[in-house]
């Protein structure tokens, strides 16, 4: 690797606060994640793993010394470049594309295949991006250095019965919802409210430290199952509650939008695919309210069930191969059919446990570039939001929390409903919640999607009943929507659509699984109408 004779920091102005430390040392906070309001110092700021950039110069005012990191879960995406022998750093992948830069095919790939581009890489070859857990570091006249200060599931397990875990828990988790209800106390808390435990759980914490000012927000088509439960919650902790309907006709027009047009550019950021779902849920408040937008704070609920397990499949409990590993996850994360399961060939991985190297391919991969991602519909609104269940300490304690409670959220799940929500007469859906894990229309869904790719006969089966079960499991109406999403890539980005639609026709044929890959496409076919793919 080359040595690096000049650092070039080139951020957007209006995301960053600047914090001097002394006349050459000074570090960037993302502006819109007030957990950076929280600390002022820059060992609490590594120490809480919370995304910076710490800068040093020397006399002449040039940068000699670079760190950086988007934190624990990307929640700010940080991009770099090295061009001649110049360290270019940047939180927008806009300013670091040059006109001859072309979209590397196999990224391409991986973008149609997950929503994102694995690794740290980006849609073009020379660009890369910082990953979670991920420090970069360069000094002048030496070479870049990345290392992985955190990784997923790293720690110790506990060695206790369930009741001390309860305890421990229980800790972890007063404390952190004390830290955020005394920092926020004085601000407008609006919650995503859907009706899974993670937003309820984070709604009953703020009536539990007796946070008044709170607006719930759920949205969908009308009379949804997410928003009926929503409805339930709030009613009962006697919390406001905004629904907004969602029109499928409506977000079809919104493709034609320049503001969601921008908004895809600003989220997307030619890495990692970015959320359509609330964007209109952002129009109508914004319409709404008239908001101080420094007095709002978003709090949403990413991603409560993931750090305490529930993504485990329950292939890889036991011994199992590296090809069950690549099977799970194409069946969890994939858009597309599994024959390139090669994709995956040379990730990574980190753990002998197979059921640990799914965990962390979640985190680093989905968590951090897709659902962290959503975040961006508050940023780029002007909104400042927050992340409780990817605080550190929080985190933390589900790494060390043992399978057995960990599988299936069986520790989370029981202990919300038995310490907290029956509390508030919110455990209303347990039984509801205990009969899902052994329904067995997600059992035979689950089994014909994976024969499905083998079988024309099963594939038709599997869309039929699919299409069935959307019908009362599908809140947002996407699935009405999704061929019309690609007439409008068609006729807005005719060139890009036609090049992109002969990749995805030779490498993948036509079957999609769910919106997220109609809407990569969507948005793909948004960047080839701009830039070539060096192998076509």
């Amino acid at each position: 690797m080359q040595k690096i004779e000049q650092i070039s920091i080139n951020l957007t102005p209006e995301r960053w606060q600047k914090r001097t430390i002394d006349k050459n040392k000074s570090f960037y906070l993302f502006k819109y994640m007030e957990e950076s309001n929280f600390f002022d110092d820059l060992e609490v700021i590594k120490e809480k793993k919370l995304p910076y950039i710490y800068i040093e110069h020397n006399e002449n005012k040039k940068v000699d010394f670079v760190e950086a990191s988007t934190g624990l879960v990307r929640a700010v995406p940080i991009f770099y470049k090295i061009e001649e022998k110049t360290l270019i750093i940047s939180d927008d992948i806009n300013k670091l594309i040059n006109r001859k830069d072309k979209v590397d095919y196999q990224f391409l790939k991986e973008f149609l295949v997950f929503s994102y581009v694995l690794k740290n890489n980006t849609l073009f070859r020379d660009i890369k991006q910082i990953q979670a857990g991920e420090m970069l570091k360069c000094s002048i006249n030496e070479t870049l250095v990345l290392e992985d200060y955190f990784i997923y599931d790293e720690g110790d397990e506990f060695n206790v019965e369930k009741e001390k875990l309860f305890g421990y828990y229980e800790d972890v988790l007063y404390k952190t919802f004390e830290l955020y209800t005394e920092k926020l106390k004085n601000k407008k808390i609006i919650v995503p409210l859907s009706g899974g435990y993670d937003s309820r759980l984070i709604v009953t914490m703020l009536k539990e430290f007796g946070i008044k000012d709170v607006l719930c927000v759920s949205y969908g088509i009308e009379n949804n199952f997410e928003s009926r439960k929503a409805s339930i919650v709030a009613e009962k902790l006697k919390y406001d509650l905004d629904i907004v309907i969602y029109n499928p006709k409506e977000r079809i027009l919104l493709l034609n939008d320049d503001n969601y047009l921008n908004y895809l550019e600003y989220s997307s950021q030619k890495s990692s695919l970015g959320h359509m779902q609330e964007f209109l849920m952002m129009k109508y408040l914004n319409e709404k309210y008239n908001f101080t937008k420094e007095d709002v704070v978003f709090i949403p609920g990413h991603t409560g069930d993931f750090v305490s397990g529930s993504h485990i499949p329950y292939r890889l409990l036991n011994k199992s191969s590296y090809d069950d590993l690549k099977i799970s996850i194409f069946e969890r994360h994939g858009l597309r059919n599994s024959k390139n399961h090669n994709l995956l060939d040379n990730y990574p991985f980190k753990f002998k446990e197979q059921y640990k190297n799914i965990e962390y391919f979640d985190w680093r991969e989905r968590q951090s570039k897709f659902i962290a991602n959503a975040n961006r519909n508050y940023d780029y609104n002007g909104y400042k939001w927050v992340l409780p269940y990817w605080f550190n300490d929080y985190v933390l304690f589900w790494c060390e929390v043992p399978l057995v409670h960990k599988y299936q959220k069986n520790l989370y799940d029981e202990y919300l409903e038995e310490k907290i929500f029956k509390n508030y007469c919110l455990d209303f859906d347990k039984k509801e919640r205990i009969k899902v894990r052994g329904k067995k229309q997600s059992f035979l869904l689950s089994k014909l999607k994976s024969i499905a790719k083998k079988s024309k006969i099963v594939k038709s089966l599997y869309k039929k009943l699919s299409k069935s079960f959307s019908k009362s499991y599908n809140p947002l109406g996407t699935d009405k929507i999704i061929e019309d999403m690609l007439e409008k890539a068609k006729e807005q980005f005719s060139n890009g659509y036609e090049k992109l639609n002969y990749i995805v026709e030779n490498e993948f044929g036509y079957e999609r699984m769910g919106i997220n890959a109609y809407s990569t496409e969507y948005y793909l076919s948004k960047v080839l109408e701009e830039f070539e793919v060096d192998e076509l």
